[in-house]
């Protein structure tokens, strides 16, 4: 792959394989909504017209969460491969995904409802990033089993830092356009008069565009209205098209073939350093939704409660507006 003559055939396979599998994922993220929501309503519904109904959903969604964890497996195992190659290979990459996106999201008339799509998907993306970073990282530490020289890891720290910043810059480029392109002006920062007191300013960027502010609103709205039930997070997961149960199968696959063989189980010690590990990750669990839950509480009374909020939400359309739901004649 380091020769000149050999690194485009290879630079144009790992870019198909990349751009199939994106496809794939959202193809999958979004069928898997609906399956997820019938298993849900099936297992909770109390007058089942045919028994075998729960049977059926089950088995539908035990396969398509294998088709959508082999989908995101072949994603890190993807990411892998042009980390461990050439540098140049990793940066083609990146400039030719990236330049794709800018292609698609920019040079398009967006809508609110359009840029609420796009600003969900550039979210869930980077959650995922994160996730298959910390994949590869766990296989360059526990699989490769290299020695961690200061070259190797200047040399994996530098592309972790390209794809994070690579990553940040493209979409900071893409919603800075789209929203000049699009007339989506900072309302506030244009109106005359006096400033709201401190307790009614909002908690964002005072420069930044409108209707941000607005999607916070609306996600937030999300997250206090389902404070009560016992998966506060899963109506913002939901309008967001975040599925979390493939991801969560990704996670148990990799860390239990390929983590938990290095570890000395067989000591008197290893069940309950596994029990620990699972209580530190519950409590952190319960710690970032009690933490979510209060800014979300918090940002709705700065920004004029519940009236001020169902009043714009029904100016912008939002509410019905979903990470895959056809908008005028695209899903960004």
């Amino acid at each position: 792959m380091r020769s000149g003559g050999g690194m485009a055939p290879q630079v144009m396979k790992l870019y198909v394989v990349f751009s199939s599998l994106e496809i794939f994922d959202k193809l999958c993220s979004s069928f898997g909504q609906d399956i997820l929501e019938a298993l849900y309503a099936s297992a909770s519904s109390h007058a089942r017209g045919w028994r075998g109904e729960m049977a059926l959903d089950l088995l539908v969604a035990y396969g398509y969460l294998t088709a959508h964890t082999l989908v995101l497996f072949y994603q890190a195992v993807a990411l892998s491969v042009a980390i461990n190659s050439n540098s140049n290979v990793l940066l083609t990459l990146l400039i030719s995904n990236n330049f794709t996106e800018l292609k698609t999201n920019v040079f398009k008339r967006c809508e609110a409802e359009n840029l609420f799509q796009v600003s969900c998907a550039d979210a869930v993306e980077r959650f995922n990033l994160s996730m298959y970073l910390l994949i590869v990282l766990v296989q360059f530490v526990f699989v490769q089993k290299e020695e961690l020289t200061a070259a190797r890891l200047h040399e994996v720290s530098h592309a972790f830092l390209m794809i994070c910043v690579c990553e940040i810059m493209v979409d900071w480029i893409k919603h800075a356009f789209v929203t000049k392109f699009n007339r989506m002006r900072c309302r506030h920062t244009l109106a005359r008069g006096p400033s709201p007191p401190p307790d009614r300013r909002p908690l964002c960027c005072p420069t930044r565009p409108d209707v941000y502010a607005k999607f916070t609103r609306i996600l937030c709205a999300d997250t206090a209205a389902s404070a009560t039930t016992q998966e506060p997070l899963a109506n913002v997961a939901a309008r967001m098209g975040f599925v979390p149960l493939p991801l969560f199968c990704l996670a148990i696959r990799v860390f239990g073939n390929e983590v938990l063989p290095t570890l000395a189980l067989h000591h008197s010690s290893g069940p309950l350093l596994l029990l620990l590990t699972w209580l530190l990750f519950c409590a952190l669990k319960l710690l970032i939704s009690i933490a979510v839950l209060g800014f979300a509480t918090l940002h709705i009374e700065r920004t004029g409660g519940s009236a001020a909020l169902e009043e714009e939400a029904k100016e912008m359309r939002l509410r019905s507006v979903g990470r895959y739901a056809l908008i005028g004649k695209q899903i960004m």
